[in-house]
């Protein structure tokens, strides 16, 4: 039969090799013992050369073998896969069961999520996890990515609860683990996939401001940074978005959003994926082509003072100082695409509850809304 168990020990005692012990009937081997001291070695290797596998030392987890009955199984194993036709040496060399290392298969893993994520999002998950999840491991001594099982998911969640955390930093750690052990599960290198808690997090509000309140920040912003402003509040953009358009966007009364640019300020496509076309006023729109006049269509739309494209950074520093000097404490995404939506649901209920009053004859739209319209929890079901 492929393969042998053997030792490189040398007894102790009497410094001789050690000999096969042969089962009384069978006689096959089951164990090595010296014969005039009667020890044991204390570790194997599997002589797999017949596999062309060399000298194996240590289990797919990286554990030596400390008994012939370990070593044994595992030589069954691969006997039963060199039967089978699926026997594959390089899951058994030593280099390669590193790659099974939790760090180096995290390490693999933001290597390739860099390609198709922004820089923000990995730069995130990779502090994440190494501040939370690699030590949490390293503690618990659990080195193979493969030796994760549901019990240290629990335990890890606790950990992170103990921290003190924040529900939302707690459910953000997990998640990402998790997406990075289903990417795992999905190419087979772990045959199950942990039981992950779930996480809630309580709602935060998010604030808005009403157009009065913008018009007021941008009072106090340089006139020549005026029109990006005013588009991001108009299209309610994100602000990588607004700051990556070009000349070409401009089309027929609409703008087109497609791109991007990450916080490093490398263009993307935009956070759906998705090409929007998005109608503006009347009067933004002449604002933006007399802008643009004798611009080329790939020219970029927004520039600054040094002629470069706006940053997302840079949007955001001209907000905050407008608005700090406003005396008014509101992000730019909430100062701008929220309360661009938070506004137009206002004006929305507003015509509502004005068709409703002239519906129903009230004086009043604030008693039509208060006392009649009621809300879908009211409803009689049955």
């Amino acid at each position: 039969m492929k393969g042998t168990v053997r030792s490189r020990d040398k007894c102790e005692v009497c410094k001789g090799t050690f000999s096969s012990i042969k089962h009384p009937i069978t006689k096959d081997i089951i164990d090595l013992m010296c014969e005039s001291c009667k020890t044991r070695p204390r570790y194997f290797f599997i002589d797999a050369r017949d596999f062309k596998a060399g000298k194996i030392y240590k289990d797919k987890r990286g554990h030596k073998y400390d008994s012939f009955l370990m070593a044994s199984r595992q030589l069954e194993k691969m006997r039963s896969e060199f039967d089978e036709g699926s026997f594959d040496s390089a899951d058994y060399i030593a280099a390669k069961l590193q790659e099974y290392k939790i760090t180096q298969m995290v390490d693999l893993w933001i290597e390739k999520i860099k390609i198709d994520k922004s820089s923000s999002y990995v730069r995130h998950v990779r502090s994440e996890i190494d501040q939370h999840v690699i030590p949490f491991f390293k503690e618990k001594k659990v080195e193979d990515i493969r030796d994760i099982r549901s019990s240290h998911i629990d335990d890890l969640y606790y950990k992170l609860i103990a921290k003190t955390l924040q529900p939302k930093t707690v459910k953000n750690v997990l998640v990402n683990f998790k997406t990075f052990l289903k990417r795992l599960h999905n190419l087979e290198i772990i045959q199950r996939m942990p039981v992950f808690p779930e996480v809630k997090v309580p709602e935060k509000a998010r604030g808005w401001i009403n157009r009065e309140k913008q018009e007021l920040i941008m009072s106090k912003i340089p006139v020549k940074h005026h029109l990006i402003f005013e588009t991001l509040m108009e299209t309610a953009e994100r602000p990588g978005e607004v700051c990556a358009h070009k000349k070409k966007d401009l089309l027929d009364g609409e703008i087109c959003i497609e791109r991007a640019f990450d916080e490093r300020g490398r263009t993307k496509t935009s956070k759906t994926g998705k090409v929007i076309y998005r109608g503006i006023s009347l009067q933004l729109w002449n604002k933006l082509q007399e802008h643009s006049k004798g611009s080329l269509p790939e020219a970029w739309l927004f520039l600054d003072e040094w002629n470069k494209p706006y940053s997302q950074d840079r949007l955001y520093r001209i907000w905050r100082r407008a608005a700090e000097a406003a005396k008014i404490d509101i992000s730019l995404y909430n100062g701008t695409r929220h309360s661009r939506a938070s506004q137009k649901r206002l004006e929305k209920e507003k015509e509502i509850a004005e068709a409703c009053r002239k519906e129903l004859g009230h004086a009043s739209a604030a008693t039509t809304m208060k006392h009649y319209a009621r809300s879908r929890r009211e409803e009689i079901l049955t």
